[in-house]
């Protein structure tokens, strides 16, 4: 049974489990944390961006009882999931969605799978943000959200 896909499930409204959002709405918010989206600045300052892309702890998440690393709040890419560079900050969530900001390509990425994809070994989050940073790299462009 693919328990986050039952509405029944999302309604619950899980304490630090339940948050529900679409691609589009990670990916606004983190380039509007970063970058600004719509004409309007980021509202993190540039110091405060670079604050919470520091790693912080490297090693045995007790939670998930993974190896993780973890920044102030969120997570980091690691060789396991290579989400971003250096500077990438996000959060993995349930089902194998993604969301994070990567200051380095100006980029706020979200991915939020239709059917649960726990389980799975493809890491399609991590090859869709690797064309995306390889594809804003060659465009040139100042920012993406997506």
């Amino acid at each position: 049974m693919e328990l986050p896909n039952h509405r029944i499930i999302r309604a619950g409204g899980m304490s630090s489990a339940g948050g529900a959002g679409s691609a589009d709405g990670l990916a606004r918010l983190y380039a509007a944390a970063t970058t600004g989206v719509d004409g309007a600045p980021p509202f993190l300052a540039p110091a405060t961006v670079d604050v919470m892309a520091k790693e912080q702890v490297w090693g045995l998440d007790r939670a998930s009882g993974l190896e993780n690393v973890f920044a102030v709040v969120f997570m980091k890419p690691q060789p396991g999931r290579n989400f971003g560079s250096h500077r990438a900050f996000g959060h993995e969530g349930a089902s194998a969605a993604l969301g994070f900001a990567d200051p380095s390509y100006g980029l706020g990425f979200g991915y939020v799978p239709r059917r649960s994809e726990e389980g799975r070994t493809n890491g399609r989050a991590q090859l869709l943000s690797l064309a995306v940073r390889k594809a804003a790299r060659s465009a040139g462009r100042e920012f993406l959200h997506l």
